[in-house]
Protein backbone atom coordinates (compact mmCIF):
# COMPACT_ATOMS: atom_id res chain seq x y z
CA UNK A 1 0.00 0.00 0.00
CA UNK A 2 1.10 3.25 -1.09
CA UNK A 3 1.77 5.48 2.81
CA UNK A 4 -0.23 8.12 1.29
CA UNK A 5 -3.47 5.71 1.06
CA UNK A 6 -3.32 5.87 4.80
CA UNK A 7 -4.72 9.12 5.05
CA UNK A 8 -7.69 7.55 3.34
CA UNK A 9 -8.29 5.58 6.51
CA UNK A 10 -7.33 7.80 9.54
CA UNK A 11 -8.61 11.52 10.54
CA UNK A 12 -5.03 11.20 12.57
CA UNK A 13 -2.44 13.42 10.91
CA UNK A 14 0.15 11.55 9.52
CA UNK A 15 2.59 12.26 6.93
CA UNK A 16 3.04 15.88 7.12
CA UNK A 17 4.56 17.81 4.93
CA UNK A 18 7.95 19.30 6.62
CA UNK A 19 9.29 22.94 5.99
CA UNK A 20 12.89 22.98 7.61
CA UNK A 21 12.39 21.77 11.22
CA UNK A 22 8.57 22.97 11.25
CA UNK A 23 5.63 21.61 9.51
CA UNK A 24 4.70 22.93 6.32
CA UNK A 25 2.07 25.86 5.72
CA UNK A 26 -0.86 24.02 4.05
CA UNK A 27 -0.25 21.28 7.50
CA UNK A 28 0.07 24.25 9.91
CA UNK A 29 -2.61 26.08 9.10
CA UNK A 30 -5.22 23.15 9.15
CA UNK A 31 -3.88 22.09 12.56
CA UNK A 32 -4.78 26.19 13.60
CA UNK A 33 -7.82 25.83 12.13
CA UNK A 34 -8.67 22.43 14.21
CA UNK A 35 -7.78 23.79 17.32
CA UNK A 36 -10.01 26.26 16.40
CA UNK A 37 -12.91 24.53 15.76
CA UNK A 38 -12.34 22.24 18.92
CA UNK A 39 -12.62 25.77 21.22
CA UNK A 40 -15.52 26.55 19.43
CA UNK A 41 -17.16 23.73 20.19
CA UNK A 42 -16.86 23.60 23.84
CA UNK A 43 -17.84 27.69 23.67
CA UNK A 44 -21.00 27.24 21.02
CA UNK A 45 -24.08 27.59 22.45
CA UNK A 46 -25.92 24.55 22.91
CA UNK A 47 -29.69 24.26 20.68
CA UNK A 48 -31.98 22.47 23.52
CA UNK A 49 -34.59 24.30 22.17
CA UNK A 50 -34.67 22.50 18.78
CA UNK A 51 -33.74 19.44 20.93
CA UNK A 52 -36.84 19.79 22.86
CA UNK A 53 -39.23 20.12 19.55
CA UNK A 54 -37.54 17.12 17.83
CA UNK A 55 -38.09 15.35 20.86
CA UNK A 56 -41.51 16.29 21.27
CA UNK A 57 -41.91 14.96 17.84
CA UNK A 58 -41.73 11.26 18.97
CA UNK A 59 -44.00 11.59 22.28
CA UNK A 60 -41.42 12.73 24.30
CA UNK A 61 -41.41 15.15 27.12
CA UNK A 62 -38.46 17.62 28.21
CA UNK A 63 -37.68 19.04 31.36
CA UNK A 64 -35.01 21.66 31.88
CA UNK A 65 -32.92 21.77 35.44
CA UNK A 66 -29.92 23.58 36.13
CA UNK A 67 -26.48 23.44 37.86
CA UNK A 68 -25.17 26.90 39.40
CA UNK A 69 -22.67 27.50 36.90
CA UNK A 70 -23.38 30.73 35.00
CA UNK A 71 -21.09 30.93 32.37
CA UNK A 72 -19.03 28.24 30.05
CA UNK A 73 -15.32 29.70 31.88
CA UNK A 74 -17.29 28.59 35.16
CA UNK A 75 -17.83 25.39 33.97
CA UNK A 76 -14.39 24.87 32.80
CA UNK A 77 -13.07 25.83 36.18
CA UNK A 78 -15.64 24.12 38.72
CA UNK A 79 -16.29 20.96 37.96
CA UNK A 80 -17.76 20.13 41.27
CA UNK A 81 -20.62 22.57 40.23
CA UNK A 82 -21.74 20.65 37.33
CA UNK A 83 -22.54 17.28 39.72
CA UNK A 84 -24.69 18.81 41.53
CA UNK A 85 -28.62 20.45 40.90
CA UNK A 86 -28.76 24.30 41.80
CA UNK A 87 -30.90 24.00 44.76
CA UNK A 88 -33.48 26.49 43.37
CA UNK A 89 -34.49 23.00 41.48
CA UNK A 90 -38.03 21.75 42.34
CA UNK A 91 -38.07 18.33 42.15
CA UNK A 92 -41.83 16.17 43.33
CA UNK A 93 -39.99 12.67 43.50
CA UNK A 94 -43.46 11.41 43.96
CA UNK A 95 -44.53 12.09 40.06
CA UNK A 96 -41.14 9.65 38.99
CA UNK A 97 -42.24 6.93 36.88
CA UNK A 98 -40.39 4.40 34.95
CA UNK A 99 -37.18 2.27 35.12
CA UNK A 100 -34.64 4.43 33.03
CA UNK A 101 -33.79 8.03 33.52
CA UNK A 102 -32.26 9.79 30.53
CA UNK A 103 -30.54 13.20 30.69
CA UNK A 104 -28.56 15.17 28.41
CA UNK A 105 -25.90 17.84 28.85
CA UNK A 106 -23.56 19.82 26.52
CA UNK A 107 -20.98 18.79 28.71
CA UNK A 108 -17.36 19.81 26.95
CA UNK A 109 -19.09 19.97 23.37
CA UNK A 110 -22.09 21.68 22.45
CA UNK A 111 -21.60 20.64 18.86
CA UNK A 112 -21.75 16.94 20.02
CA UNK A 113 -24.87 17.69 21.36
CA UNK A 114 -26.38 19.32 18.65
CA UNK A 115 -25.48 17.13 16.32
CA UNK A 116 -26.31 13.82 17.56
CA UNK A 117 -28.41 13.80 20.77
CA UNK A 118 -31.32 13.87 18.93
CA UNK A 119 -30.89 10.64 16.31
CA UNK A 120 -29.29 8.57 19.04
CA UNK A 121 -32.29 9.43 21.48
CA UNK A 122 -34.51 8.17 19.06
CA UNK A 123 -32.76 5.24 18.58
CA UNK A 124 -32.38 4.17 22.21
CA UNK A 125 -36.38 5.49 22.70
CA UNK A 126 -37.55 2.78 20.45
CA UNK A 127 -34.86 -0.01 21.95
CA UNK A 128 -35.92 0.40 25.26
CA UNK A 129 -39.66 0.22 24.61
CA UNK A 130 -38.97 -3.06 22.67
CA UNK A 131 -36.64 -4.38 25.95
CA UNK A 132 -39.57 -3.69 28.16
CA UNK A 133 -38.43 -0.77 29.77
CA UNK A 134 -40.04 2.65 30.14
CA UNK A 135 -38.62 6.15 30.48
CA UNK A 136 -39.20 7.57 33.72
CA UNK A 137 -42.24 10.00 33.18
CA UNK A 138 -41.28 10.04 29.71
CA UNK A 139 -38.79 13.12 29.68
CA UNK A 140 -35.22 13.38 28.96
CA UNK A 141 -34.09 16.19 31.61
CA UNK A 142 -31.74 18.74 29.75
CA UNK A 143 -29.13 20.25 32.24
CA UNK A 144 -26.69 23.00 30.74
CA UNK A 145 -23.53 22.91 31.59
CA UNK A 146 -23.63 19.39 33.68
CA UNK A 147 -21.22 16.62 34.84
CA UNK A 148 -21.51 13.00 34.19
CA UNK A 149 -21.66 12.62 38.09
CA UNK A 150 -24.73 14.78 37.43
CA UNK A 151 -25.93 11.25 37.07
CA UNK A 152 -26.16 10.37 41.32
CA UNK A 153 -27.83 13.61 41.97
CA UNK A 154 -30.90 13.23 39.44
CA UNK A 155 -30.64 9.50 39.69
CA UNK A 156 -31.55 9.49 43.81
CA UNK A 157 -34.28 12.94 43.20
CA UNK A 158 -35.88 11.02 40.69
CA UNK A 159 -35.32 7.49 42.31
CA UNK A 160 -34.16 5.95 39.38
CA UNK A 161 -32.73 2.44 39.30
CA UNK A 162 -30.76 3.06 35.77
CA UNK A 163 -29.49 6.05 34.61
CA UNK A 164 -28.36 7.11 31.25
CA UNK A 165 -26.24 10.29 30.81
CA UNK A 166 -25.84 12.14 27.10
CA UNK A 167 -23.17 14.45 27.31
CA UNK A 168 -20.27 15.79 24.63
CA UNK A 169 -16.99 14.95 24.98
CA UNK A 170 -13.89 16.52 25.38
CA UNK A 171 -13.21 18.06 21.66
CA UNK A 172 -10.29 16.35 19.76
CA UNK A 173 -8.24 18.26 16.71
CA UNK A 174 -10.31 15.41 14.69
CA UNK A 175 -12.97 15.51 16.53
CA UNK A 176 -15.26 18.09 17.58
CA UNK A 177 -18.60 16.75 17.84
CA UNK A 178 -17.83 13.23 19.92
CA UNK A 179 -20.90 11.98 22.13
CA UNK A 180 -20.51 9.71 25.18
CA UNK A 181 -23.15 7.88 26.48
CA UNK A 182 -22.59 7.27 30.85
CA UNK A 183 -24.62 4.09 32.50
CA UNK A 184 -24.76 4.36 36.18
CA UNK A 185 -27.32 1.57 38.18
CA UNK A 186 -27.99 2.07 41.46
CA UNK A 187 -27.23 6.24 41.54
CA UNK A 188 -25.61 7.58 44.96
CA UNK A 189 -23.89 10.71 45.87
CA UNK A 190 -21.32 8.27 47.13
CA UNK A 191 -20.31 6.72 43.59
CA UNK A 192 -17.31 7.18 41.48
CA UNK A 193 -16.59 7.43 37.95
CA UNK A 194 -15.59 3.40 38.90
CA UNK A 195 -19.60 2.87 39.15
CA UNK A 196 -20.16 3.48 35.65
CA UNK A 197 -19.87 2.39 31.78
CA UNK A 198 -19.11 4.32 29.20
CA UNK A 199 -19.88 4.22 25.56
CA UNK A 200 -17.78 7.29 23.80
CA UNK A 201 -17.13 8.54 20.20
CA UNK A 202 -20.36 8.15 19.08
CA UNK A 203 -20.19 10.69 16.19
CA UNK A 204 -21.07 8.72 12.64
CA UNK A 205 -19.97 8.27 9.80
CA UNK A 206 -16.23 8.92 11.62
CA UNK A 207 -17.20 7.15 14.74
CA UNK A 208 -19.78 4.66 16.42
CA UNK A 209 -23.30 4.80 14.49
CA UNK A 210 -26.45 5.33 16.52
CA UNK A 211 -27.28 2.05 15.96
CA UNK A 212 -24.04 0.50 17.45
CA UNK A 213 -24.13 2.87 20.34
CA UNK A 214 -27.63 2.07 21.74
CA UNK A 215 -26.80 -2.26 21.44
CA UNK A 216 -24.21 -1.53 23.40
CA UNK A 217 -26.20 0.54 25.93
CA UNK A 218 -29.04 -2.27 25.87
CA UNK A 219 -26.68 -4.81 26.28
CA UNK A 220 -25.02 -3.17 29.16
CA UNK A 221 -28.42 -2.22 30.92
CA UNK A 222 -29.63 -5.95 30.39
CA UNK A 223 -26.40 -7.13 31.82
CA UNK A 224 -26.41 -4.55 34.60
CA UNK A 225 -29.87 -5.44 35.90
CA UNK A 226 -28.40 -9.24 36.16
CA UNK A 227 -25.17 -8.47 37.76
CA UNK A 228 -26.75 -5.99 40.14
CA UNK A 229 -24.59 -2.64 38.91
CA UNK A 230 -22.56 -0.85 36.63
CA UNK A 231 -18.81 0.08 36.50
CA UNK A 232 -15.45 -1.90 36.17
CA UNK A 233 -17.28 -5.01 36.85
CA UNK A 234 -19.30 -4.82 34.08
CA UNK A 235 -17.86 -5.72 30.69
CA UNK A 236 -19.02 -5.09 27.21
CA UNK A 237 -19.34 -8.44 25.59
CA UNK A 238 -21.81 -7.15 23.33
CA UNK A 239 -20.10 -7.61 19.91
CA UNK A 240 -20.25 -11.58 20.74
CA UNK A 241 -24.19 -11.49 20.34
CA UNK A 242 -23.83 -9.64 16.89
CA UNK A 243 -24.29 -11.75 13.74
CA UNK A 244 -22.15 -11.20 10.66
CA UNK A 245 -25.88 -10.38 8.82
CA UNK A 246 -26.23 -8.13 12.09
CA UNK A 247 -23.11 -6.41 12.61
CA UNK A 248 -23.65 -5.43 8.32
CA UNK A 249 -27.07 -4.00 9.74
CA UNK A 250 -25.42 -1.71 12.38
CA UNK A 251 -22.46 -0.59 10.64
CA UNK A 252 -24.87 0.72 7.47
Amino acid sequence: MNLNDLKKHTQARILLSRSGTGIGTKDWLNFSYSHASARDAIFNKWDHTTLSANLSEIQLKTKMHATSIVTREEYLKRPDLGRRLDKKNNIDQSTASGDVLIFVSNGLSSEAVNNHAFNLIMNLKIKLSLQGYKVINNTVYLVENGRVALSDDLGTRYKAKMVICIIGERPGLSSIDSLAMYLTMNPSLTNNDSHRNCISNIRPPHGLSYNEATHKALYLINQAYLLGQTGYMLKDNSEALISNDDALQLIS
